[in-house]
């Protein structure tokens, strides 16, 4: 489980749906082995678009990113990072407070088209750390400031 914030610009043009450019930076992780493992950081950029129906926001999109890894715990830690890139579905609810302030719930799924392998050299055999799993629930609440 990670925690992360979550930026999005949105336009909202005539007669298509809104599009939003997003970008998201997750809280540190980290997968052990015993005393040795990786911390990872992964930071994301994405372009969504949200039809509407009634209040509720059917959200999709793409996002890519950077999965940075740095060992711990080895005679000789190093550090490395992937590219990654996710297919995004999250429904979004959205409750208006006052004009142009609204509460934002959703919870949705990522799906990473890419699983980068992250692993260490134990006497000659690759022992795995962390591979991204074949999908990921993310939920997110905020508030929505329009003008």
């Amino acid at each position: 489980m990670a925690v992360g914030v979550d930026v999005r610009v949105s336009i909202d043009p005539p007669s298509i749906p809104p599009i939003a450019l997003r970008a998201n930076l997750w809280r540190e992780d980290e997968q052990r082995n015993g005393a040795q493992g990786a911390r990872f950081r992964l930071l994301t950029g994405g372009l969504t678009t949200c039809p509407s129906v009634w209040r509720l926001e059917l959200c999709g999109g793409v996002a890519l990113g950077r999965l940075g890894a740095e060992g711990f715990g080895f005679d000789r830690s190093q550090q490395t990072a992937a590219f990654v890139a996710y297919l995004t579905v999250e429904p979004q609810l959205r409750v208006s407070l006052r004009a142009g302030l609204a509460l934002t719930v959703s919870i949705g799924t990522w799906i990473p088209l890419v699983r980068p392998r992250f692993f260490f050299d134990q006497d000659g055999q690759a022992v795995e750390v962390y591979q991204p799993g074949p999908a990921a629930v993310v939920g997110h609440a905020g508030l929505t400031l329009r003008f």
